[in-house]
């Protein structure tokens, strides 16, 4: 399995009790709940954010919410791989207003040139046969806009 990123699409008074005292079992009950509404961006998800931002540097905006954003919840230190996040469901509608078409991704994918300093590049390239990218990212836009449509927010959490 490895590192991936797990997403859950919950509810606001579901969202509204994760905070500190959240303890690493229940976030994983929550991102492992069997629901229809989870996704796993899998250990790619650094790619797919340097697709949507096009930049290996920090950048904090919408589209890099994969990384960065929303509020941090449970144990200060989760085995080195950060906190979990909530991102409320205002944040999800401004994050799925940013999300770019399937068209814009496919070509930056094609134009990609891999750059070394982006994480697990070297890795998914050969180390396994290559994800379908598109398909991982039409599935996370596809889980982001059914959020915003049920008016849930998305817990993201880092696991191993």
């Amino acid at each position: 399995m490895g590192i991936t990123l797990e997403l859950a699409a919950l509810d606001e008074d579901t969202l509204d009790h994760l905070d500190d005292d959240t303890t690493d079992a229940q976030i994983a009950s929550a991102l492992f709940d069997e629901s229809e509404h989870t996704y796993t961006a899998g250990r790619i998800f650094h790619v797919i954010h340097y697709l949507l931002t096009e930049s290996v540097e920090s950048v904090k905006t919408d589209a890099s919410f994969l990384l960065w954003g929303g509020t941090h919840v449970g144990p200060r230190e989760r085995h080195g791989f950060g906190r979990a996040r909530v991102l409320s469901p205002k944040k999800c509608k401004k994050v799925a207003a940013v999300l770019i078409d399937e068209k814009t991704f496919t070509q930056r994918l094609s134009e990609w040139k891999i750059p070394s300093d982006v994480f697990y590049a070297d890795h998914i390239k050969h180390g396994a046969p290559e994800p379908d990218y598109v398909e991982l990212y039409t599935g996370l836009v596809d889980f982001v806009r059914g959020a915003v449509e049920r008016g849930q927010g998305i817990l993201l959490a880092i696991v191993s």
